[in-house]
């Protein structure tokens, strides 16, 4: 199989960068910002009518959208104008009756024509009471608009071409009209939903892209999550760090954006004050200011959020007390959220999610042949890897199990260096930095009793030839009271696994677990707990006190405890 695999990444070498959370819109953006529409229009003639109130229907739905609000323009756009024009994912041209009187308009929409015409970019032309063939022909009042121009700023020939080749092309039947008995409410409905369609096909094809094995994932949650149904509906992503599902809901939530008519994307590990953000993103900042302190419970809250169709995302809850203030709005789902509202939440903890979901997804490593490319797009990118490297990628990849984080972690760290360093690196997974954080979470929120258990099996039940009933029992004797509780909290916090025969743990949590013990002293003899052979010979030619010794070698106690 391997084979097959490693003829695969060769012929098709491919690194994407991951999808991003959906951002909110402003009209004023960083520097550098890529957005979603590029809004092309005659100031004079919609700037405070029609072009307004689009812009609000885009931002509205979550489409990062530019505007240029100067009200008075010059000949030449800035250069800074030309590359948003390039960045944008599609352009929105609002065609209207003195759109062509203005050298700025024309001058955008020749490098929106050229950037269709080189990039394939879509265009979406809105002829805002103005027929398209007098756009398409330069004819009509729309055509004497153009000759003014002509007329008045001396375009040269070739100009001049540019500009009816760029109307020519743009203006295509398959646009939007507004007559003027057309409610231009509706008309502006029609042409948002147009924009989703096309940003959602997009992204469908873009957002995916370098994410191996996730297209299986991210379908299994959204079929959970029974998009078509009016239900309000739970959905749990559980697994253990690193394992993807921050990812998997952020390619859900891209994917599915066009269904919703508003997100709110929270994490609960960096983000703080919560219930103030959801309220802003409900309410409106100004709104929020203004009203003073709200909860959940507020009839003012829970009346504004049953009008709109949501999908709130709740990442990283890895303690049930961060949901106790949203318990309110979760328990009583279908009253609190807008018909065919979902909410999804991720966590390492089942427990937690096993209180509030309707369903839980628990998130598989990835397979050997999904590991092997992702880690080769890190570590290798575009070169042929020798002999050497299909060895140590393979030994990789039967380590790690396939966790995503530790396969790009490590690959990027490994991309340009020797094989020598491939081998070292090898010996400490779990020791760099960022892998080490993520599985650390889980065991850092066990208390100490629990945080034993989990180092006494890591040590010394796993991999050995204790059934599972068994390593349980010695467990009871050792800690003098029955485990089972603590077992199955660290089976919820995905620190263990279990088979009917045997506790298994992922090999990067039985390392972690190994450097935990080691921190404790320099001198073998100082720490805890005892099972690589080397240790125990060690401490014991040295035939000092272990004042500190709690185990070694579970074996040697196997007759006491049967």
């Amino acid at each position: 199989m391997f084979a097959y695999i490693w003829r695969f990444i060769i012929r098709n070498p491919h690194v994407s960068p991951s999808p991003s959370t959906p951002s909110t819109l402003t009209t004023a953006q960083p520097q550098g910002i890529k957005y979603d529409v590029f809004l092309s229009f005659r100031g004079e003639d919609t700037r405070v009518g029609f072009t307004s109130h689009l812009y609000a229907a885009l931002k509205r739905k979550q489409i990062l959208t530019f505007v240029d609000y100067q009200l008075v323009r010059g000949d030449e756009i800035s250069a800074s104008l030309l590359r948003t024009i390039e960045e944008a994912k599609l352009s929105v041209i609002v065609f209207s009756e003195n759109y062509a009187s203005s050298k700025w308009c024309l001058e955008e929409l020749a490098k929106i024509f050229e950037r269709r015409k080189n990039n394939g970019q879509i265009v979406i032309p809105v002829f805002y009471q103005v027929d398209p063939s007098n756009v398409r022909n330069q004819t009509g009042s729309f055509g004497d608009a153009f000759a003014r121009l002509i007329k008045k700023k001396a375009l040269t020939m070739d100009k001049e071409q540019s500009f009816r080749d760029a109307l020519k092309d743009t203006a295509t039947p398959a646009g939007w009209t507004l007559r003027e008995s057309h409610p231009e409410s509706q008309f502006i409905e029609k042409i948002v939903g147009d924009v989703l369609k096309k940003l959602h096909a997009m992204s469908s094809s873009h957002t995916m892209a370098g994410l191996f094995g996730i297209d299986v994932r991210v379908s299994e949650v959204e079929s959970l999550l029974d998009m078509e149904s009016p239900d309000v509906l739970i959905v749990g992503i559980w697994g253990m760090g690193g394992i993807g599902k921050t990812t998997i809901a952020e390619v859900v939530c891209s994917k599915v954006r066009s269904r919703f008519e508003r997100i709110f994307f929270a994490n609960f590990r960096q983000q703080s004050d919560l219930r103030r953000s959801f309220l802003s993103w409900l309410l409106g900042q100004e709104t929020l200011d203004t009203m003073g302190s709200l909860s959940f419970r507020d009839s003012f809250v829970r009346d504004r959020l049953r009008r709109i169709r949501g999908l709130i995302v709740l990442d990283n809850v890895d303690n049930l007390m961060h949901l106790e203030e949203w318990r309110d709005l979760l328990d009583e789902r279908n009253s609190s959220f807008g018909p065919g509202s979902k909410v999804l939440i991720t966590s390492r903890d089942k427990q937690v999610l096993s209180n509030v979901v309707d369903e839980t997804y628990k998130v598989q490593g990835l397979t050997d042949e999904q590991a092997i490319q992702l880690f080769s797009s890190k570590a290798l990118k575009n070169c042929i890897p020798t002999s050497d490297h299909r060895h140590l990628i393979e030994q990789i990849g039967r380590h790690v199990q396939g966790n995503p984080l530790a396969l790009k972690v490590l690959g990027s760290s490994l991309y340009g260096k020797s094989i020598e360093e491939w081998r070292s690196a090898l010996n400490k997974l779990a020791q760099h930095p960022q892998i080490e954080r993520a599985l650390r979470i889980s065991y850092d929120g066990l208390d100490s009793e629990q945080k034993s258990i989990f180092l006494d099996i890591a040590h010394f039940l796993t991999r050995s030839r204790w059934e599972k009933s068994r390593a349980i029992r010695i467990l009871d004797v050792f800690y003098g009271r029955s485990v089972i509780f603590d077992i199955n909290t660290l089976i919820d916090k995905c620190l263990i696994n279990t088979s009917p025969s045997s506790l298994e743990m992922h090999d990067l949590l039985r390392e972690m677990a190994f450097n935990i013990v080691r921190a404790e002293s320099d001198f073998p003899g100082e720490r805890s707990r005892l099972c690589h052979p080397r240790d125990v010979v060690q401490v014991l030619e040295e035939n000092k006190e272990l004042n500190k010794l709690k185990a070694y070698l579970w074996t040697g106690y196997r007759d006491t405890y049967t």
